[in-house]
């Protein structure tokens, strides 16, 4: 079914315009990190719009966001391919009913969505202070770590 519906209701829209790329993982930097991203499918339309699109194969559901996402891959598309945000338009396709979902890119939302990228990079670059983290040593369990090169008594196991 979703196959079908892909092919007859939402190819047609997209046939319309220039295909650019498919799930190609591409890089762009924000506070001198690299964030990668891997768009299902990018495309310009009939009236020159870069399309950015993530495929979801589940029923559109009102409590997901997927905001974080899309405003990436509008960051990416701002920097690589379009630089003016009135012709990059991200969405959602749903192919379980064949309907698509647009979300607004402003100036405002590439800049909340940038804080966030550097927010985050600012919490994942400091050292976890171990101590919050008591280690449980099991040799089942650290055998499979995938911390077992820093951990002293996960080494033991080894």
């Amino acid at each position: 079914d979703h196959l079908d519906r892909f092919l007859s209701v939402m190819m047609p829209q997209i046939r319309s315009g220039r295909y650019i790329l498919h799930e190609e993982s591409s890089r762009f930097t924000v506070a001198d990190t690299a964030v990668w991203v891997r768009p299902d499918l990018c495309h310009r339309d009939r009236e020159g719009t870069f399309v950015v699109t993530d495929w979801k194969t589940r029923q559109p559901d009102v409590f997901e966001d997927h905001s974080l996402q899309l405003q990436a891959y509008g960051l990416w598309a701002k920097t690589e391919f379009e630089p003016d945000i009135e012709n990059l338009r991200l969405q959602l396709g749903f192919t379980g009913t064949g309907e698509f979902r647009s979300m607004a890119v402003t100036d405002d939302s590439l800049e909340n969505t940038r804080n966030r990228i550097r927010t985050d990079i600012e919490a994942w670059s400091h050292p976890t202070d171990q101590s919050k983290y008591p280690t449980e040593p099991e040799a089942e369990k650290c055998q499979s770590c995938s911390y077992q090169a820093a951990c002293p008594v996960g080494q033991e196991f080894s």
